[in-house]
C-alpha cells in the first residue's frame, strides 16, 4: 500500500482521483506545522503540496520512504531540490495546468496600468470624473520583453502577439529558431532591457534568477517603461525597482508576487503607480482543478514507475514519447547491468553514445537509467534522480555522444567504460535487445538471463575447447554468437547459457591458451 500526504488545498477533483487506485491511502492534513511535518513524514511514499508547505532539508532528510514531491503549480521554490535530489527524490511540478491562467492575469496587469483602470475605479467610486488625467496607452505597436520562455512566457507572447505587439524574448535555453516559429525576436537580455516598453518575468526564483532585475537593467532601461511579476517575488530587486519608480525611471509597475508573502510592509503598496494583486496567476477554477488532477495522475504514476513527467530534477519525455522509449528503457537496464559485470577495478570514465533520431530529446534519462545500474553494487541508494550526482561525487567522468556515422540499425546505445570495455545493443524486434558489438567488434546476440563473454584468440579449436568443458561441467549451451575483425586476431565470443556458472568452471577455461579472458554475466 502506497502511503501519500496532501498537505496544501488541491481541488476535489484531484482527489477524487484517488478512487482509482486500490493500492493508495492518502491522507490530507491542510496547515500542518514544520515540526509535525518532520515528525510524520517517515511513513510516506509521496508528498503533494502547493505553496504554503515548506518542504525543508530538514524534512527530506526525516523522509525515509518518500519516493515522489508533487507541487500542484509551477514553482518549486519552496521545495529543497538539491536536498531532494541527493536523497533520490523526484520533486515534479505541473506548469502545464496553470499556463493559461497565469498568462491571461499577466495580460489583465498589462492592460490595467497601460489604461489606468484601477485609478479610474478608485477616482469615479469617489464621485470623481479625470479623464484627462487617466489618459492611457495602446499596446498596439509597444514593444514587450518577456524573460523566461517557458509554458507561460510562450503563452503571453501569443497574446500580446494578437494585441499587436513586438516580443522580445530572453532565455538562454531557447533555440533562435524555436522563437521565430513563436514570432519571438530572440535578444540578450541588455539588448531586451533597452528596447522594451513592457517587461515581464516569467522564470522560475533560482541563485541564478534572484535580482536578476535590478539597478544595472534599470539603468539600460526606457525611461517610462512599465513592469510586470507575475512570476515570483525576488526575481526583480524590490529596492531598485521602488527608486525606479520613485525617479520616474519606470512609468507603473503590476505586481502579483512579492519577495514576502504577504507584503504588507512594503512601501510598494504606497505607491500610486503601482497596481498589486495577492498572488492570484494561477486563481482560476479551471486551473485550480486541472493542477490537481496533474499532480495526483503525475504522482501516481512516478509511484508506479511508469512515465515521469515535468520532474525539475530528472529528465522528463512525455507520456507519447515513454511509450515509444520503453523497449530502449529496459535496453537501457540490461545495458548497464552488463558492463557493471564486465569491469574490474574503479570506474573512472564512462562514455555513453547514441546512434538514431529517437533518443535526441531523451539521452539524459537514458544516461541516467545506465549509471543508476552501471554503478548500483556499490550504492545501494542509488536511483534515477541521483545516478548523476554519485557518479560525480564518486569522480567518474560522464561523457555523452552523438554517433553520426550511418549504422545498419535505426537506434542503438554503446557504453564504454574506462576506454576500454565497450557494448552496442539495439533493437531489432520489439522488446528483443540485441547486442552488436563487442568492444568495437561486430557480434549478433541475443540477451539471456544467463551469459558467457570471452576475448580469446581467433584460432582453430578454441570453440571446441570452450564447449567440451562447458559440457564435462553440465553446462547447456543455448546459443553462440562470435565476432572477429582479423584472421587468427582477436576476437569476441558471447554465449548464452542455461546454468549458473562458478569459479572454477572460469578457471578451468582460462587455462585454454588461446582464451584470454572469461566473463560471467547474469541478468
Amino acid at each position: 500500500m502506497k502511503r501519500i500526504l496532501i498537505s496544501d488545498k488541491i481541488s476535489k477533483e484531484g482527489v477524487d482521483l484517488f478512487r482509482k487506485y486500490k493500492d493508495v491511502r492518502y491522507d490530507i492534513k491542510i496547515g500542518i506545522e514544520s515540526s509535525v511535518l518532520k515528525k510524520i513524514i517517515k511513513h510516506y511514499d509521496a508528498l503533494i503540496v502547493r505553496s504554503e508547505t515548506k518542504v525543508t532539508k530538514d524534512v527530506i532528510k526525516a523522509a525515509k520512504k518518500l519516493k515522489v514531491i508533487g507541487r500542484a503549480g509551477s514553482g518549486v521554490d519552496n521545495i529543497d531540490v538539491d536536498s531532494a535530489t541527493e536523497h533520490g527524490i523526484i520533486v515534479m511540478n505541473t506548469p502545464g495546468g496553470n499556463t493559461n491562467a497565469v498568462a491571461e492575469h499577466t495580460m489583465a496587469l498589462i492592460l490595467a496600468i497601460s489604461r489606468n483602470i484601477i485609478q479610474a475605479h478608485n477616482s469615479l467610486k469617489q464621485k470623481k470624473w479625470e479623464r484627462n488625467k487617466l489618459l492611457g496607452v495602446e499596446l498596439k505597436n509597444k514593444t514587450i520583453g518577456i524573460i523566461g520562455l517557458g509554458h507561460i512566457g510562450v503563452e503571453v507572447a501569443k497574446k500580446a502577439n494578437a494585441f499587436g505587439m513586438k516580443v522580445l524574448g530572453y532565455d538562454p535555453y531557447v533555440t533562435a529558431e524555436k522563437a521565430k516559429e513563436l514570432n519571438i525576436e530572440l535578444t540578450t537580455l541588455k539588448n531586451l532591457c533597452r528596447k522594451s516598453d513592457y517587461i515581464t518575468v516569467h522564470t522560475p526564483l533560482t541563485d541564478k534568477t534572484k535580482g536578476m532585475i535590478s539597478d544595472k537593467e534599470f539603468k539600460l532601461m526606457k525611461k517610462g517603461v512599465k513592469i510586470i511579476n507575475a512570476a515570483r517575488g525576488g526575481i526583480i530587486n524590490e529596492s531598485s525597482l521602488l527608486k525606479n519608480l520613485k525617479n520616474g525611471k519606470v512609468s507603473s509597475a503590476a505586481l502579483d508576487v512579492f519577495v514576502e508573502g504577504k507584503p504588507f510592509g512594503s512601501p510598494l503598496l504606497n505607491m500610486t503607480n503601482v497596481i498589486v494583486s495577492p498572488h492570484l496567476g494561477a486563481s482560476t477554477k479551471e486551473a485550480q482543478v486541472e493542477v490537481g488532477k496533474e499532480v495526483v495522475e503525475q504522482v501516481i504514476a512516478a509511484l508506479n514507475n511508469e512515465e515521469i513527467v515535468n520532474a525539475v530534477n530528472l529528465p522528463s519525455i512525455s507520456r507519447e514519447k515513454f511509450q515509444i522509449l520503453k523497449p530502449y528503457i529496459r535496453t537501457a537496464e540490461i545495458l548497464g547491468r552488463i558492463m557493471q559485470q564486465l569491469v574490474y577495478g574503479k570506474i573512472r570514465k564512462t562514455k555513453i553514445s547514441y546512434y538514431g533520431n529517437l533518443f535526441e530529446d531523451s539521452i539524459s534519462l537514458i544516461i541516467n537509467i545506465i549509471l543508476k545500474e552501471l554503478i548500483s553494487k556499490s550504492h545501494a541508494e542509488i536511483n534515477l534522480v541521483n545516478a548523476k550526482k554519485i557518479a560525480a561525487n564518486d569522480g567518474i567522468t560522464v561523457v555523452e555522444n552523438k554517433i553520426h556515422e550511418r549504422k545498419n540499425y535505426n537506434n542503438m546505445i554503446r557504453v564504454s567504460v574506462n576506454n576500454k570495455e565497450e557494448i552496442a545493443i539495439s533493437l531489432f524486434k520489439k522488446d528483443k535487445p540485441t547486442i552488436v558489438e563487442y568492444n568495437n567488434i561486430p557480434i549478433n546476440s541475443q540477451i539471456t538471463k544467463k551469459m558467457l563473454f570471452f576475448r580469446t584468440i581467433d584460432m582453430p579449436g578454441v570453440i571446441g575447447a570452450i564447449g567440451t568443458i562447458l559440457g564435462k561441467n553440465k553446462v547447456n549451451i543455448i546459443d553462440m554468437h562470435l565476432g572477429r575483425i582479423n584472421k587468427r586476431k582477436e576476437a569476441r565470443t558471447v554465449l548464452n547459457i542455461d546454468e549458473k556458472i562458478i569459479e572454477n568452471v572460469i578457471k578451468q577455461l582460462l587455462k585454454h591458451k588461446y582464451i584470454k579472458e572469461v566473463r560471467y554475466i547474469k541478468l
